[in-house]
């Protein structure tokens, strides 16, 4: 069994937005001594073709595009293009355990079809310190997500 707890907390002004995570779970095991694992993240970007998430009431949309001229209204337009820089940890290390801590450093280019589309591209640089592997790893991956 596990329990996982976390705090989350984001910030949007206008084409600009700001989010951070930081999560915890402990897991109970006979073998390993019941650890406690964490990471987080911290995240920031913008958005290049000038829409955003905000309402004019102040509330903000975190999944959804908003704006008086939003290209992404399934009518007209090209989209809306989304630049992003996130940091993330997270440990693994706990005890009798060793699992290593990944950090990640990674772009994200994200671009809104419509309101309920959109194509990621991500590059991530991840570094792993367990002790065996010392190497960064490169990843580009590219996602379609589809939202109902």
């Amino acid at each position: 069994a596990a329990t996982m707890a976390g705090v989350y907390a984001s910030r949007t002004r206008g084409r600009w937005f700001a989010q951070a995570e930081l999560y915890g779970m402990r897991v109970r095991s006979q073998a390993g001594g019941d650890p406690f694992f964490w990471g987080g993240y911290v995240m920031a970007g913008c958005w290049l073709t000038g829409e955003c998430r905000e309402l004019a009431d102040g509330h903000v949309l975190p999944y959804r595009i908003c704006s008086p001229l939003d290209p992404c209204d399934d009518r007209d337009g090209l989209g809306g293009i989304e630049l992003a820089a996130r940091i993330s940890t997270v440990d693994l290390n706990d005890g009798r355990i060793f699992g290593g801590t990944m950090t990640n450093l990674s772009l994200e280019l994200n671009w809104h079809l419509r309101s309920q589309r959109r194509i990621m591209f991500n590059f991530v640089r991840a570094g792993i310190d367990d002790g065996i592997a010392d190497e960064p790893i490169y990843i580009f991956q590219t996602r379609l997500q589809l939202s109902f």
